[in-house]
């Protein structure tokens, strides 16, 4: 073959790396090198580099499946849930919550709390909403502050109520943001303070949990 900078070689390099064929550069170093007896060397390079990038892409495109996977799954959930199919939506949320979908466990906390489909049952509400508080969503944190400000389906407490709502409203809810404040103001300021410095310090999770069983 002839290289961009015009030098004959024996041996395609491009068929290990396509990166080489778009640096002119490269293919002169190559070259140069080739001719000093390293091929052998370059070889086993290139083929190193292909291989450490081979479970690279093959990770990206796991996540870009399971990503498509997740919307199916929640557009088949609305639209049972609209059509009034609960089972089929419960079932459908359940699934994208398994793979780390936090809109779908809220839906599924709102289900559980509001009864539709399922008996009323405040406290695995509170474990759906907690779930997707720890992945860092906002709306999970906000219901999960405001059921422990109120004591519905977990143990009520002002300090629980005053970190979950912190951090929502740090993600940008205005509401809870306003309920954090006055929550804040009711406590003893160094409690108030310790609370505070946790929300400071607090990092969602980067790991699903796995999922709750099915009823």
């Amino acid at each position: 073959m002839t290289t961009p900078s015009g030098v004959s070689q024996g041996f395609d390099f491009t068929v290990i790396c396509p990166l080489v064929q778009s640096c002119p550069e490269m293919f002169r170093r190559l070259s140069h090198l080739e001719n000093q007896g390293l091929t052998a060397v370059l070889v086993a390079f290139f083929l190193s580099m292909a291989g450490a990038a081979g479970p690279v892409w093959s990770g990206e495109a796991k996540q870009i499946e399971t990503n498509r996977r997740v919307q199916q799954l929640l557009a088949t959930g609305l639209e049972a849930y609209d059509g009034g199919d609960f089972p089929l939506a419960r079932e459908s949320w359940r699934r994208a919550a398994s793979l780390g979908s936090t809109d779908a466990m809220t839906a599924l906390a709102n289900m559980y709390a509001q009864g539709e489909g399922v008996a009323p049952d405040p406290a695995r509400a509170a474990q759906w909403y907690r779930r997707a508080a720890r992945f860092g969503d906002p709306i999970g944190q906000l219901n999960l502050g405001d059921m422990h400000r109120r004591g519905f389906g977990v143990r009520r407490s002002p300090t629980e109520a005053l970190f979950w709502l912190t951090l929502a409203g740090r993600g940008g809810n205005a509401w809870a943001a306003a309920e954090a404040a006055k929550l804040a103001a009711s406590l003893p300021a160094e409690r108030a303070r310790a609370v505070t410095a946790r929300a400071a310090a607090w990092r969602p999770s980067l790991r699903p949990p796995a999922p709750l069983p099915p009823p």
